[in-house]
């Protein structure tokens, strides 16, 4: 499958020593569990899967305050929600984060149980099941 990006961008994310581009994951299982945070910055967007994923293996998330992903993140207690389009609030997010590591723990532990709470396959689909039923009485 071809990757995405641009050739371009290739030569600039290799020659950029902060960057690390790993390119298109089919496991993404080891890098949730290696990551310190978790940033979905879109101004439109759907639910957000990615940022439930992430959460299942505690990693607290930082996300655009929009409908659908602010479904996803609780403020201050499972992540940040921050404002759309804004670098600056992009930046405190990070360095909240950063600076108040054990918090951002917390708020992966937080962000884990509110996954197994509301989100697992088996609640999932009996709400959409439920939903199915009540549609169709």
């Amino acid at each position: 499958m071809q990757d995405p990006l641009q050739e371009d961008y290739y030569t600039k994310l290799n020659n950029n020593k902060d960057i690390l581009y790993l390119g298109k994951q089919l496991d993404v299982r080891p890098l949730y569990a290696l990551a310190d945070s978790l940033v979905l910055y879109s101004y439109r967007e759907g639910f957000g899967n990615v940022v439930i994923e992430s959460a299942s293996f505690g990693v607290p998330t930082i996300v655009a305050d929009i409908p659908g992903l602010r479904d996803t993140t609780v403020h201050m207690e499972t992540g940040l929600l921050i404002k759309p389009r804004s670098v600056e609030s992009l930046t405190e997010a990070l360095m909240y984060l950063y600076k108040n590591r054990p918090q951002a723990k917390i708020m992966g532990e937080k962000g884990k149980d509110r996954i197994h709470a509301f989100f697992t396959n088996e609640i999932v689909w009996s709400a959409q099941l439920n939903l199915y039923k009540e549609l169709c009485e």
